[in-house]
């Protein structure tokens, strides 16, 4: 059963073709789907729906649909809820949204397949593999063996690191982890890798600028 099953998912904001689609998508998965307006959701009627993750329609420069997010972080609820943010696929729009609370962001291009695996990962289901033999990453001291091409993760929660390192170590890539951007630099130059894996929410320096100190440095 998928961890949605019976999960309460609140939509806020005008409804478009993407979201209509995915609400049908989400309904499949025995999803509750609710919908309201920027201008009328309330956190008393989150409470009262029980929601479990929240969806908002942020493509549009609506100071209406900012306060709502704003509000929904700066409330205490009785449980935690994820917030997604469906965005212009920009950049600025995307850090935008991050900075000002929402837990991930959706774009208007991205396939409705990824949208539900993120909100598994959020609500806390974790992806099946087999052959895994590192479980529940503690920090950043984890280092895969293989002889592939390199990758560096730098991600500060421990289920996703987990999962990551599993994947790689079952593909063959030696990796090095990361769990925030102090001495990324120097940690980045003595790996040497083929690729990054770089989340966006991070503490200490968030992943846009991570990304710009990396991309700054004519050596990598």
């Amino acid at each position: 059963m998928s961890i949605l099953s019976g999960k309460n998912i609140l939509v806020v904001g005008a409804e478009n073709p993407q979201i209509i689609e995915l609400e049908s998508v989400l309904k499949k998965h025995k999803l509750n789907v609710f919908t309201a307006s920027c201008n009328s959701t309330t956190t008393g009627d989150i409470e009262k729906l029980n929601i479990d993750i929240i969806l908002l329609n942020h493509l549009h420069d609506d100071d209406i649909c900012s306060q709502v997010l704003d509000t929904i972080r700066g409330t205490r609820f009785a449980k935690e809820i994820p917030v997604f943010a469906l965005v212009p696929d920009s950049e600025q729009k995307i850090q935008q949204a991050l900075m000002m609370g929402a837990a991930d962001y959706i774009t208007t291009n991205e396939p409705l397949n990824s949208i539900v695996q993120k909100m598994k990962v959020m609500l806390g289901e974790s992806d099946n593999f087999s052959g895994a033999t590192i479980l529940d990453v503690p920090s950043d001291t984890i280092k895969v063996s293989g002889d592939g091409k390199k990758v560096f993760v730098i991600e500060d929660d421990a289920l996703l690191r987990s999962l990551l390192a599993s994947k790689l170590e079952a593909s063959g890539f030696p990796a090095e982890f990361a769990i925030n951007g102090a001495g990324i630099v120097e940690k980045v130059k003595a790996f040497k890798p083929n690729a990054i894996i770089l989340d966006l929410m991070l503490p200490v320096k968030n992943g846009f600028e991570i990304l710009a100190e990396l991309k700054a440095d004519l050596e990598l």
